[in-house]
């Protein structure tokens, strides 16, 4: 009768150890986090060459990046609906949200398509993305040039 019990018991344990969450979709893994996703690097290759800096951390670049950026969260609701928002003001007329508007997950969903109110589209392709972190690499426009960058954003 022991031998029974035992027997039901490393089945039951072993059953229970096979239950592995569903694996989440990228569109849930960007939802997810509830107050969105916060930037801790940006990797950018600096035109014309191949050194890449970090311009979000690197103290050259202290004055591109504020305390007051740096706590920007970009929020992606499930209705594919988006905002950038910021709990700490760079300046007092500063809205909460510094920018709203749709997104949308390519069908391959690597790519992120951005499209703000009232501005021009942009895209992210997905590099990595898990419950505790996004990269993705992007082309931001600084002073009329195209730099491309690899984004890290952990969840705020």
């Amino acid at each position: 009768m022991k031998t029974i019990y035992l027997c039901l018991i490393v089945l039951v344990v072993v059953a229970c150890n096979n239950d592995k969450d569903p694996e989440l979709s990228v569109e849930e893994l960007l939802t997810r986090p509830e107050n969105g996703w916060v930037q801790t690097s940006i990797l950018a290759t600096i035109p014309g060459t191949t050194t890449k800096v970090d311009v979000f951390n690197d103290p050259s670049f202290a004055d591109t990046f504020k305390d007051c950026d740096k706590d920007n969260a970009i929020v992606f609701k499930a209705d594919g609906k988006y905002s950038v928002e910021s709990s700490l003001k760079c300046d007092s007329s500063e809205p909460a949200q510094l920018e709203v508007g749709t997104w949308q997950l390519s069908s391959d969903q690597k790519t992120v398509t951005f499209t703000p109110t009232g501005d021009v589209g942009y895209s992210a392709t997905i590099l990595e993305i898990s419950e505790t972190g996004l990269k993705a690499d992007v082309t931001l426009i600084v002073v009329n040039t195209a730099v491309s960058a690899t984004i890290t954003l952990e969840p705020k």
